[in-house]
């Protein structure tokens, strides 16, 4: 069944609209920096958002906004959607195009302060990650934290305490604030974050390494059973790129899923896993994302460590099994630029009875996540254990693929 989301985000990207949004600035086919300032309002929404190229970055809980969004050199499209009190949408587009030597409206300066106290960290200063964030402003009723023009945190309330997984070098960040009137306040600053992460930890000596699982044979598959429509797919051993395999989604249904998995055996003693993947995308806009899992099933109780790299989203999810809905974590995920190679290493461990989501590591680079999660109840206590991976499509269903090696799982 379609979520109330997929609904919205179908509305947006199969080209409904509607004249109760109006799009002050930037105008239509209008030539823009990269930093552009979007002007727009809505006669009877209550949250707008601005989508860039499908992707949502920037929510306002009210009728009207105006922001600074980041954009790339080259040709944009803006969405700007308004959702009513009843969830009805009305949407409006442009397109743009981003210039380095700029054009169109300036944009302005990033309002500061009024009246939004951000205790940590400091405007200007070093700091480790995750960054310790605390801010505070008397009668909001909402507070995001938008990195380096994403969103990364939000919180119904008139404060916020929390930590965010940030990459090494300089970042801006803006803690925004709504009141009940919908009257937006901002403060931008400047951080430089030192190291970015830390190091992933030392694998025992008697781990069980199972290695190049994209290359086993008794790899299973589906599209309906992952809970989306009907799609094309196909799994294929290729020598180009470096010996890897291709797993592909093609054209079917709006926001189909491709689904593919492999049982690895039986093994009630191991409880910690550790899995690893290099892998390339053709087309990353394409995707709304891609999950990795890693499942065990002991006593009744299924452990499912299923991680989600949603690109619509800008954040990795992982997976309450027990509430059965995605929990956001932390850490950014960003599109990466096609053909290129990317190293993940997801580490999970079943500990007191609860799945234990541990670290997210990019490219080297070592993420905390600590959220721990109760197991899904089943009827069966096989001590099956395995591995799946899950391409998602968008609404227009653009086929892509995603190359795979070394994809190893670690356990102990």
């Amino acid at each position: 069944m379609r979520t109330l989301l997929q609904s919205l985000l179908l509305l947006l990207l199969t080209g409904i609209s509607s004249a109760s949004v109006s799009i002050s600035s930037p105008a239509n086919g209008s030539t823009v920096g990269t930093t552009a300032r979007v002007v727009a309002s809505t006669t009877t929404g209550v949250t707008m958002r601005i989508y860039v190229d499908n992707v949502n970055v920037y929510q306002v809980h009210a009728n009207n906004l105006d922001t600074n969004v980041s954009l790339s050199v080259g040709s944009h499209t803006l969405a700007i959607v308004a959702w009513d009190s009843a969830g009805t949408s009305s949407t409006a587009r442009i397109t743009v195009t981003a210039s380095s030597s700029g054009g169109g409206t300036p944009a302005p300066p990033p309002s500061s302060g009024s009246g939004i106290t951000v205790s940590s960290p400091a405007s200007g200063a070093t700091v480790s990650s995750p960054v310790h964030f605390v801010a505070s402003q008397t009668g909001a009723v909402a507070m995001h934290i938008y990195v380096d023009y994403q969103l990364s945190y939000n919180v119904n309330a008139d404060h916020l305490d929390t930590s965010l997984a940030m990459g090494s070098g300089a970042h801006n960040v803006t803690v925004q604030s709504w009141n009940q009137a919908g009257t937006v306040t901002k403060n931008s600053f400047t951080i430089s974050v030192s190291g970015g992460s830390t190091p992933p930890p030392s694998t025992p000596s008697g781990a069980k390494v199972y290695s190049s699982m994209n290359k086993m044979s008794g790899w299973d598959s589906c599209d309906t059973c992952s809970g989306g429509g009907n799609v094309s797919f196909s799994k294929t051993q290729v020598s180009d790129p470096a010996d890897s395999t291709q797993f592909f989604i093609g054209r079917g249904d709006a926001w189909a899923q491709a689904l593919w998995w492999l049982r690895l055996g039986n093994n009630t003693s191991i409880s910690h896993f550790v899995l690893e993947m290099d892998q390339m995308m053709e087309v990353p806009s394409a995707s709304f994302g891609l999950e990795f899992n890693v499942n065990q099933v002991l006593n009744g109780k299924w452990y499912k460590f299923s991680t989600q790299c949603s690109f619509g989203w800008g954040i990795w999810q992982v997976w309450d099994a027990a509430n059965s809905h995605w929990v956001k974590t932390t850490v950014p995920c960003t599109r990466p630029q096609a053909m290129t190679w990317r190293h993940l290493r997801l580490e999970y461990e079943r500990s007191n009875g609860q799945d234990h989501f541990i670290s997210i590591g990019i490219d080297g680079k070592t993420y905390p996540v600590d959220m721990r999660f109760y197991p899904q109840p089943v009827s069966y206590t096989n001590g099956d254990f395995g591995v799946h991976f899950q391409l998602n499509g968008n609404a227009d269903m653009i086929p892509y693929s995603v190359f795979v090696r070394n994809y190893n799982l670690t356990v102990w």
